[in-house]
């Protein structure tokens, strides 16, 4: 059945008129005749009643009247989210964080990219930032909020964040008594972080930072994720270096101390594969969101 003749059937369906829908549809009234007509033969069936001027359905006419409308109103339906889909508007985005990006604007862009597109759906994989990067290289994922150091060539990346560190302690040690403090006054501290295997890109800027001021970090304890290292911090089994946005959300027992004179930063990037946001348009739709929702610069934090 075409649906130039389903569509014609059911505006005279709606109208019971052939003359009212033929003007309607800016056709002939022949013409709208003729395709009724085909449209009876090929059913095998007669559509509509004709007595004089009045026109009514038949049984089998106002089946198709009932079916065809809401055939016709899917179809209408699938040449829409076709296009949306097109556009970038429908579809399912994978994308990787660390813990430093969950507590940055990762979340407002995310919301922000679910308002603007909700047709479309976000997953969200909490994975270090080397797991990150080798899941866009392969696939599993689309995007990652990954640590800026790690993301340079093969993937493309746009800043998203820029934090100050801060010195976390336990509200027990003597340094909380601290307004600000010198790294180098944490030469003889021990310090909890991240395990190597999920945390590496973050111990290599720890150490660099660290060296730069003639030691290396006394590593007490390491955790695997970041509410075991808030705990080890509150229990007072050493300090860490974070960046200052977990300062929203620091745990009581904890306090958080900014470091003098230090101009390093921990910066996260949002990564994705070179092309990606040319070959796919949910890709190119979120880094416009991020964009947007940035103002095109990364958002800072200080304490």
């Amino acid at each position: 059945m075409q649906s130039v003749r389903l569509t014609r059937f059911v505006k005279v369906a709606e109208k019971l008129s052939f003359r009212a829908a033929a003007q309607e549809l800016n056709l002939a009234q022949p013409a709208l005749s003729r395709s009724i007509a085909e449209l009876e033969k090929d059913l095998g069936a007669q559509l509509f009643l004709r007595t004089g001027r009045r026109v009514s359905l038949t049984p089998a006419g106002e089946v198709l009247q009932r079916e065809g409308t809401q055939a016709l109103l899917q179809m209408a339906r699938a040449e829409e989210l076709t296009r949306i889909a097109a556009a970038g508007g429908v579809g399912k985005l994978r994308i990787g964080y660390g813990v430093f990006a969950s507590t940055g604007p990762m979340s407002e862009i995310v919301l922000e990219f679910n308002r603007l597109h909700p047709m479309s759906s976000v997953r969200l994989f909490h994975l270090a930032t080397t797991e990150q990067l080798a899941q866009i290289s392969s696939g599993q994922i689309d995007l990652g909020f990954a640590f800026s150091l790690a993301c340079s060539p093969p993937w493309q990346s746009m800043p998203i964040s820029s934090e100050q560190y801060v010195v976390l302690v336990s509200t027990q040690n003597p340094l909380a008594r601290c307004s600000s403090i010198e790294l180098s006054q944490l030469a003889n501290e021990g310090f909890v972080l991240g395990n190597q295997d999920r945390w590496g890109p973050y111990r290599t800027m720890i150490d660099g930072l660290c060296a730069g001021h003639g030691f290396l970090p006394r590593v007490m304890e390491e955790a695997d994720d970041l509410p075991i290292l808030m705990t080890l911090i509150s229990s007072n089994i050493g300090i860490a270096l974070h960046g200052a946005a977990i300062c929203q959300s620091l745990p009581p027992g904890i306090k958080a101390i900014p470091l003098e004179t230090e101009q390093h930063t921990v910066d996260i990037s949002l990564a994705w594969q070179d092309g990606a946001d040319t070959h796919n348009p949910l890709v190119h739709n979120f880094i416009d969101v991020a964009r947007k929702v940035l103002k095109n610069s990364p958002r800072q934090y200080r304490l």
